[in-house]
């Protein structure tokens, strides 16, 4: 039996500078705790960071499908070798900028922290330590497992293009063309990479009718762009726009919500292989979209 990590996987769909503005956390029941001198109750020495034994380490644990479906803008968490850290306070203050912070909430961004060679300061080691708020409880299963975790890591990723990157002080046609391409390259490779996935998950077919409409979609989609950019409409290009985010974010959320409901199955359920069920239930999400997207781009 294989742990199911939400691999890394490599991005470069970060959001602006600009997208920065957020609040702190309220309201979190895995908020930051503060360390007093002599309070060491909650915590045991030699947590490991990127091989760097430091400080204390909360013995609380946060299943990692909590950080995939909590993270969010107002509840910035992402996972640092198997440590849940919360970036409240931080983020603006990161030296790295806050672009590639934001593309990773909700993820296992161990990769990229350990590819940073000034990252194995110890200072940083101890920073990580000083935001971290659980140990990443991970569930096993099988191999299929791990594959549907990489899955969700996939989902999540698009989810933070789509949700994170939003600025309302972006120019309509600027805003278009930007949600454009990241629409674009849904339809054309994510949402494909996703039914290919599911398919090879749990030997179900693939539907050759979904893989021409998403074609479809896609030339609609460039065209549409080109056409309100070209006629400068400021309220449409804004409708439509907004169109696009909600319907990708809210198939990407739903999309979450099977795999976050699946890896709890299997925690509570180990010796029931209930994957299957959830890979259909996901294929049939998103085949279903792809189809309300076509009916709506006829209407339209």
């Amino acid at each position: 039996m294989a742990s199911i990590h939400v691999v890394h996987l490599c991005s470069t769909i970060v959001p602006n500078q600009s997208d920065m503005t957020r609040n702190s956390v309220n309201g979190n029941s895995w908020s930051k705790p503060q360390i007093r001198d002599g309070d060491t109750s909650k915590y045991t020495p030699g947590v490991s960071v990127s091989g760097i034994m430091v400080g204390f380490h909360m013995r609380d644990k946060m299943p990692v499908e909590e950080v995939l479906s909590r993270a969010s803008c107002t509840n910035p968490i992402l996972m640092i070798d198997n440590n849940v850290v919360d970036l409240s306070g931080f983020i603006e203050h990161h030296p790295g900028g806050v672009a590639v912070l934001l593309a990773n909430l909700g993820r296992d961004a161990s990769a990229d922290f350990q590819h940073v060679p000034a990252h194995s300061r110890g200072g940083v080691a101890r920073k990580i330590v000083q935001l971290t708020v659980a140990e990443a409880d991970f569930v096993s299963g099988s191999r299929q497992w791990g594959s549907f975790g990489n899955l969700l890591d996939h989902v999540r990723l698009m989810r933070n293009a789509f949700e994170v990157q939003s600025d309302s002080a972006r120019e309509p046609i600027s805003e278009l063309v930007y949600v454009g391409q990241l629409y674009s390259q849904l339809v054309a490779d994510h949402i494909r990479s996703f039914l290919d996935a599911l398919s090879q998950m749990a030997d179900i077919g693939t539907c050759p009718q979904a893989q021409k409409m998403l074609d479809q979609l896609f030339a609609r989609a460039l065209a549409r762009v080109e056409y309100l950019v070209n006629k400068n409409d400021f309220p449409l290009a804004c409708v439509i726009a907004q169109h696009m985010r909600k319907r990708c974010s809210t198939l990407l959320g739903n999309m979450l919500e099977i795999g976050v409901s699946a890896m709890g199955s299997l925690r509570s359920c180990p010796a029931v292989d209930g994957l299957p069920g959830h890979v259909q239930k996901m294929q049939s999400t998103l085949i279903e979209w792809i189809s309300e997207e076509y009916a709506r781009d006829n209407d339209g």
